[in-house]
């Protein structure tokens, strides 16, 4: 009955649907028992998700994926799995929903050290008082999973939001 309730309790159904999703890939994955993920499918599998339960079907969503066939470890990203599906839900409903022409990149690229996964979207971005604020949706959550694999996320304003995950590896 309470509109705030209601939109907590929709926000941890996403965030179990991802996690469910996650561990469903990864006990259906022939190289889990190697603690290894191939994380570009994985990931995949998680923005299709997210988009489907999201965004609606009338508007024209432009989806750009970049992400390199990587293998991971499980809990990296299982990590990253959950961040994704925090950066896409905040993309959608504070950027996209907005838009005229809608459009979504994520990107993932891995380098000898490090991985960086970039979620940039085409909407309005956030203010300077949000980005200094750090109160942006999910924040809390993205930073406490990523700072248990030495990560870290920031958010910047480039025709619209920009969120890049860095992972030392």
């Amino acid at each position: 009955k309470h509109p705030e309730a209601t939109k907590v309790l929709e926000e941890n159904i996403r965030r179990l649907e991802a996690m469910s999703l996650v561990q469903k890939y990864l006990l259906d994955d022939s190289t889990h028992q190697n603690k290894e993920v191939q994380l570009d499918t994985y990931l995949n599998n998680v923005i299709d998700l997210v988009v489907l339960n999201l965004f609606p079907q009338e508007n024209k969503l432009k989806l750009v994926r970049e992400i390199d066939a990587i293998y991971l470890d499980y809990d990296i990203a299982m990590r990253l799995a959950i961040a994704l599906n925090e950066l896409i839900c905040n993309a959608i409903e504070h950027g996209l929903l907005q838009s005229e022409t809608p459009e979504l990149t994520v990107s993932v690229k891995r380098s000898e050290q490090q991985l960086e996964l970039i979620v940039r979207d085409n909407g309005p971005g956030f203010t300077e008082q949000h980005l200094q604020a750090n109160s942006i949706n999910g924040q809390g959550l993205i930073v406490k999973l990523l700072h248990k694999v030495n990560g870290t996320i920031r958010y910047s304003n480039d025709q619209g939001c920009v969120a890049t995950v860095h992972v030392d590896l």
